[in-house]
């Protein structure tokens, strides 16, 4: 009686201590910290490459806006076949500093774009110079004559490269198919286990052309994949078109891989799932075939009861094992999933109600034992023997 007392004084000991733990305790009111405030930005581009970062306001222009004008009056600067980069040249004021080119101003540098760069303003300025300086020469290297030769040239020759491998795989895997037929029989026989055929030498002749033409089809899509972004990155009005083309081809699959590797874990459980639901059936199966042969005798329990009892507790334990997976298969969460298994419930639900009522009266016909197989029964003016009884259908 003295060791309960002293196990239950220290259950409650330890309850209260967690109890008193969990408890929040008053503190003294803190200043609360500034959350640090993220400014906005805006990029500057020029022919889609990105050149520098905006974050300072000029009067009611964001960092957005002023970003957006830089861009277009490079956009419109660059066009001038006659531009020296040279020109572009920084002009310092009072309280701002213009980086011009002639009469046009392509940016003003205030004293708040050098505090937020942590940079004196002329400084900053120059630095912004440079950069269109460079951006500049690029783009009319880039647009050049020479450069516009040099990438027809190297499209020339991806072309070439193009038609010789097409030629190649043309002359290639016909002869290829060519040779797999005349090993049809020879070579490649019909697969016997003693004087059992399995395969005949003519499926297996002809599932080796098939995977011949996967092989040929797949490599002709890898060409076209390589080929079609080498062709327009040779040339700058279509590099750009390169890369989102590149990225629209490669995303896909990427967002496929992600998911899977996303859904490993819940593939497992899956497997776990059917694992355990298939041996427990073969349990069940082996114990109500132990009963149909009187093997094992159940008080109350009729052999013939047997086989429509475990085709019920089939069914039940299969669909017990569904419900169970559904939350694991990938995009069971999502509307159309639900929509279409609503859709698909309503129309077993409309379509299969005479084959419930054939079940159930099936399933009473069997447990009351009202015949079995091998009586002679009379309904109406027909008498016959009863040959075969299932849940759905007595003959």
């Amino acid at each position: 009686m003295i060791q309960k007392i002293i196990i239950v004084a220290i259950v409650l000991f330890f309850s209260l201590a967690t109890y008193a733990s969990a408890v929040p305790r008053p503190t003294a009111d803190k200043p609360a910290a500034t959350a640090a405030v993220k400014l906005p930005e805006g990029q500057v581009i020029l022919d889609g490459k990105p050149l520098l970062i905006i974050r300072g306001r000029i009067l009611s222009f964001d960092p957005a806006d002023r970003a957006r004008a830089i861009s277009d009056r490079l956009a419109k600067l660059v066009k001038d076949p006659l531009l020296r980069v040279d020109s572009i040249t920084a002009v310092d004021g009072d309280s701002t500093t213009d980086i011009v080119s002639g009469d046009l101003v392509l940016m003003t540098v205030t004293d708040a774009d050098a505090a937020t760069e942590g940079q004196p303003r002329k400084a900053l300025a120059d630095f912004y110079v440079r950069i269109f300086r460079t951006a500049v020469d690029g783009y009319h290297r880039e647009y050049s004559f020479n450069a516009v030769l040099l990438g027809s040239a190297y499209a020339f020759l991806a072309t070439v490269g193009l038609i010789v491998l097409l030629v190649a795989f043309n002359r290639f895997f016909p002869k290829l198919n060519a040779k797999i037929e005349f090993w049809r029989g020879t070579r490649i026989r019909s697969i016997h286990i003693q004087s059992l055929e399995i395969i005949h030498a003519d499926r297996i002749a002809a599932l080796l052309i098939g995977i011949v033409r996967g092989i040929r089809m797949f490599l002709i899509l890898m060409i076209f994949y390589f080929y079609i972004p080498l062709l327009l990155s040779f040339f700058p009005w279509t590099r750009g078109f390169s890369a989102d083309l590149l990225h629209f081809i490669i995303s896909p699959f990427a967002i496929i891989a992600q998911a899977i590797w996303a859904y490993v874990p819940n593939i497992f459980f899956i497997a776990v799932i059917i694992l355990v639901t298939h041996y427990f059936l073969k349990v069940i199966r082996f114990f109500f075939a132990e009963i149909g042969k009187e093997t094992i005798s159940l008080p109350g329990f009729f052999p013939e009861w047997s086989d429509p009892t475990f085709k019920i507790i089939r069914f039940l334990v299969i669909a017990f094992a569904a419900v169970m997976a559904y939350p694991y298969f990938p995009g069971s969460e999502s509307p159309a999933f639900k929509g279409i298994s609503i859709f698909l419930g309503v129309l077993l639900s409309l379509g299969s109600t005479s084959a419930v009522a054939n079940t159930v009266a099936g399933v009473i016909l069997t447990y009351m034992r009202a015949f079995k197989i091998g009586d002679r029964v009379q309904m109406g003016d027909t008498i016959g023997d009863v040959v075969e009884k299932t849940l759905l259908i007595t003959r």
